[in-house]
């Protein structure tokens, strides 16, 4: 919301096995919990694709001024994803990065991202994924603004528990943006 009332197109995208996208062609429930390695493998792809798609079909979208925010797995697909694109994001938000979820490894990808700035947000109880964060620092070429909140979970369930934060990622993205 914080987004859309400064003016700036949202795009939220419901990964494969997520939220509404839990079916299959054959209508079947095809949750994520029940994804192997490879399934996962096909996110990355399924975001370049979006944002093919947004350029060909949406030409009053820009796909040149935009930044990709992720949670959990979504970081990790955000670092891979930007890695192929060549309209790159202008930043990365990634809330609870690790180097390697459900066999998306980020660090190789992380330096192939050059002068993309990330902001990496963790909890301060989400021990794992605030460690992680600050290894994958070391990997990043550009800007790397690590958030520390102190309370929340990991990954989307720190936005309740830190009202500010949707804030915060808005003041950090908008001027990489415009």
């Amino acid at each position: 919301q914080d987004f859309l009332k400064s003016g700036v197109a949202v795009l939220a995208v419901d990964l494969r096995g997520h939220g509404q996208s839990v079916y299959d062609s054959d209508f079947r429930i095809r949750s994520w919990r029940y994804y192997s390695n490879s399934q996962f493998a096909k996110y990355p792809k399924d975001i370049t694709d979006i944002l093919k798609y947004l350029a060909s079909n949406y030409k009053d979208i820009s796909t040149t001024k935009y930044a990709i925010i992720g949670a959990d797995i979504g970081a990790n697909t955000a670092v891979l994803a930007s890695e192929k694109m060549v309209n790159k994001p202008k930043a990365l938000v990634l809330m609870s990065p690790t180097s390697t979820f459900k066999g998306l490894y980020i660090p190789i990808s992380m330096t192939n991202l050059g002068k993309i700035p990330i902001m990496a947000i963790v909890s301060n109880r989400d021990i794992y994924s605030k460690k992680e964060a600050t290894t994958l620092k070391k990997f990043a070429q550009a800007e790397y603004n690590l958030k520390i909140y102190p309370v929340g979970g990991m990954g989307m369930l720190m936005l309740k528990a830190n009202p500010s934060m949707s804030k915060d990622i808005l003041n950090w993205v908008l001027p990489k943006i415009k």
